[in-house]
């Protein structure tokens, strides 16, 4: 992981970064906004969001499309079916002393045959921290909310359909390692899915799943002293980023498995640059 401050650490494969290694959600194609790589995708999701991480050392990229370094698909937490009907919730909270940082938590779940419902989110906020001795990090201060919804209703014994949305949200975002910081990044991602399940059958399972995913990403110098700063920027992106795939599992037999995915998508990338001189 690289980090350029107290947010936003990077993954690296192999000492590779983005554009060299995958990073989806749940197989979908998602890209970063920022014209400094500021945002990897891991910066929109939060632990809460998350059911595991699958990790791709091959340039085969499990499936997530052929790459140099491999890859990450992160796995969203889904709404799960339950043969009767419940509610469920859970909230928490934690402080840090280094920074005054402050974590909010929360879900609700909703369970029955037909219908099932997953609704959580978070809230983050920090200070600048501070290194050895107690020396404080400038602009080492962020601000972050995220919430995420999932519904999922059974056709019947064998079908499904998903509806999946996350919303991320960050401002005041400050890198000590750069002359930047993010003024804010905003992020709505969602996707409409149909599932077959049997594995009675050769044809064991079959997803289809629909999908977009809009960022939009700021940074600016205007909080930064008139010393690092000699002219003063702002950098802007926006990423829209839309596709469709399907996916199938084959059993070949009792000890072996195919699985086969189709995929097209299409990425729209745009950034600027303005500069002010006196």
């Amino acid at each position: 992981m690289i980090r350029r401050g107290n947010f936003a650490p990077e993954p690296v494969i192999s000492g590779m970064t983005m554009g060299r290694i995958n990073m989806t959600i749940d197989g979908m194609r998602i890209f970063g906004a920022c014209p400094d790589k500021m945002d990897p995708v891991n910066t929109y999701l939060e632990p809460n969001n998350l059911e595991s991480i699958s990790v791709s050392y091959q340039p085969d990229g499990n499936t997530m499309g052929s790459t140099v370094g491999g890859g990450f698909d992160f796995k969203l937490k889904e709404a799960n079916l339950a043969n009767t009907a419940s509610w469920s919730g859970q909230i928490g909270s934690r402080y840090q002393t280094n920074g005054n940082a402050v974590q909010t938590t929360g879900a609700i779940k909703y369970n029955s045959p037909e219908w099932a419902i997953l609704v959580n989110g978070s809230y983050r906020q920090s200070g600048d921290y501070r290194a050895a001795d107690r020396v404080k990090i400038p602009f080492s201060q962020y601000q972050k909310w995220n919430g995420n919804a999932a519904v999922k209703h059974a056709l019947n014994k064998h079908q499904s359909l998903s509806l999946d949305y996350i919303q991320d949200e960050t401002y005041n975002t400050g890198y000590p390692g750069l002359t930047m910081d993010v003024k804010y990044a905003r992020t709505k991602i969602g996707s409409f899915s149909w599932l077959y399940q049997d594995n009675g059958k050769k044809l064991s399972y079959l997803q289809a799943k629909i999908y977009a995913n809009v960022i939009h990403h700021a940074m600016d110098d205007s909080k930064r002293p008139r010393s690092q700063t000699p002219m003063h920027m702002d950098m802007s992106g926006k990423s829209i980023t839309c596709g469709v795939f399907l996916v199938a599992h084959w059993k070949v037999n009792k000890f072996n498995r195919l699985i086969a995915k189709a995929e097209v998508y299409q990425n729209n990338l745009h950034a600027e640059m303005t500069m002010y001189p006196e």
